[in-house]
């Protein structure tokens, strides 16, 4: 009977939050990826209260009500302001609720460490794959695709009984004694992840190749990225499978140097996996290593960095664009790759709370 309800609560979740996600890249692929993440990164901070006093399902409704203003916004806009500023709506309600709640709902159940990381993969992964349709809808139906979508998550908010086993209020004020020290590692760790994964796709998405647009690569390798990194941190536990998300780390920034020397495929897919596996590596690693109580606040902190490191990569490579394609820029992100290593090894040394 859990197991049954767990899981209509979780395609409620997936269903409700699949169209979030297409708008989120919908907004990526018309220029407004910095808007987005600079205003994810403050609706953090502005969902936190409501998160706290709200029940989840009115939380849920709220945020449907603003994601069909947002789309609204950034269909219909007579100019790119407009169109910003659906996006902007979109990152200060919708956006943060998408990269906490699931995560928070996963990792409160009942399940084993090693089901909820596969659990997390899966929502990930599908949340990507749902987005090629998305885009093909929304681009040529946007009217109805906003009521109809709009209609499904509200549908969805209401199905939802509640958080979890642990209500969101709880999570956040109940506090165990932690090391701020390994605290400060997780945060370092997920800032330098986002950082080194959103260099190699702003880098991506310069590129102007009439053949292949690097939407398909990259979303290829987005899908694929969660799911082979939760099925490591499932199968060798938690520090294997950060070792084998650097991996992809590394491999992107080295792809980067060569995209535009006959390898623009690989270097989309190993951009895409880098930076969907952040989503799911740094959640992960704040659970592992600082343990459920106060998740939320976990969660909250963890994506807040992943939008700063995304937010600062994007600027800085945005503004040095004549230097993208040289060795240099893709050697700097395997170094500080190498640093998240030692960063994530310190952790794993001085861990307290180790769920396997």
């Amino acid at each position: 009977m859990f197991i049954h309800l767990y899981s209509m609560n979780l395609l409620n979740l997936f269903l409700f939050f699949m169209p979030v996600a297409g708008l989120s890249f919908y907004a990526c692929t018309i220029g407004c990826g910095l808007v987005l993440a600079a205003a994810g990164a403050a609706g953090l901070v502005f969902i936190r209260p409501w998160l706290r006093f709200l029940p989840l399902r009115v939380f849920l409704i709220l945020s449907a009500a603003v994601w069909a203003c947002a789309a609204f916004l950034t269909a219909y806009g007579s100019s790119d302001d407009w169109a910003a500023a659906g996006v902007l709506f979109l990152g200060i309600f919708p956006f943060p609720a998408l990269l906490t709640v699931p995560v928070n709902f996963i990792f409160s159940s009942r399940h084993p460490a090693p089901a909820k990381a596969c659990c997390l993969g899966l929502f990930s992964s599908a949340a990507m794959i749902c987005v090629i349709p998305f885009q093909m809808i929304f681009a040529y139906f946007p009217g109805p695709a906003i009521v109809l979508l709009f209609s499904m998550m509200t549908v969805c908010s209401v199905r939802l009984p509640g958080s979890g086993d642990r209500s969101h209020a709880d999570m956040m004020c109940r506090r165990s004694r932690r090391s701020v020290y390994c605290c400060f590692r997780i945060r370092a760790f997920t800032f330098l992840s986002s950082f080194c994964a959103a260099g190699p796709l702003s880098a991506i998405w310069t590129e102007k190749t009439a053949d292949l647009p690097p939407i398909l690569p990259l979303i290829a390798g987005a899908a694929a990225g969660p799911v082979l990194t939760a099925a490591v941190i499932a199968k060798k536990g938690i520090y294997a499978g950060s070792i084998f998300f650097i991996f992809l780390l590394e491999l992107s920034s080295m792809g980067m140097a060569f995209a535009g020397k006959g390898l623009f495929i690989f270097s989309s897919v190993m951009a895409g996996a880098a930076f969907s596996s952040v989503f799911l590596a740094c959640p992960a690693a704040a659970y592992y290593y600082l343990g459920l109580s106060s998740s939320l606040d976990d969660g909250t902190s963890s994506a807040a960095c992943i939008m700063a490191g995304a937010a600062i990569s994007h600027i800085f490579f945005r503004t040095y664009i004549p230097l993208i394609w040289s060795p240099v820029p893709s050697l700097c992100l395997t170094a500080l790759s190498v640093v998240d290593f030692f960063i994530i090894f310190s952790a794993w040394r001085h861990r307290f709370v180790l769920l396997k």
